[in-house]
């Protein structure tokens, strides 16, 4: 007896019996997205279309199980993989907020989820996302002179009022 998603069940052949020593193909399972689904039996585990050959135990029970699946969040500084900010969720993961990045002479523009830096910057991860994910910092190389001009031109924004970083025009 094959129980799924839903308490649904599934026999094994209807009225015909599968003799012992015989293989079962387990069926594939209502696909959920952001899960993957295994047939379990007590500890063993069978994948959708795998063979399980009937033994003594002709009464087994085999119940589907749906679990997350971990994707995996990297960050990019150009062709540069940054390891130590990359991240796991799953479609079960409370939101993400995407880590600030600090690169010695450069300001930090936010992330972007195209090399290209187009559309919107993006701060975080919502929850009930799922898919593998892929960052790329935009950063602009800090310029003292330049941060001078834009305070001398008289041209106020909330970059020029903090310290260190420059304005973008």
């Amino acid at each position: 007896v094959l129980k799924g998603l839903e308490n649904k069940y599934y026999t094994a052949c209807d009225s015909n019996f599968i003799k012992i020593g015989e293989d079962y193909v387990f069926p594939s399972q209502e696909t959920v997205t952001g899960y993957s689904s295994a047939w379990i039996s007590g500890s063993d585990s069978y994948e959708n279309e795998s063979k399980y050959t009937v033994n003594n135990d002709i009464f087994a029970t085999f119940t589907s199980e749906y679990t997350p699946i971990t994707y995996t969040v990297k960050f990019y500084d150009g062709a540069t993989e940054l390891t130590i900010l990359a991240k796991e969720y799953t479609i079960e993961s409370s939101a993400i907020t995407l880590p600030e990045y600090v690169k010695e002479g450069y300001q930090f523009l936010g992330w972007y989820d195209n090399v290209d830096f187009e559309g919107d910057v993006v701060t975080s991860i919502t929850s009930g996302s799922y898919g593998e994910k892929v960052y790329y910092a935009k950063t602009y190389k800090n310029n003292t002179l330049f941060r001078e001009k834009c305070r001398t031109l008289g041209k106020m924004c909330s970059k020029c009022n903090n310290p260190g970083p420059v304005c973008i025009f």
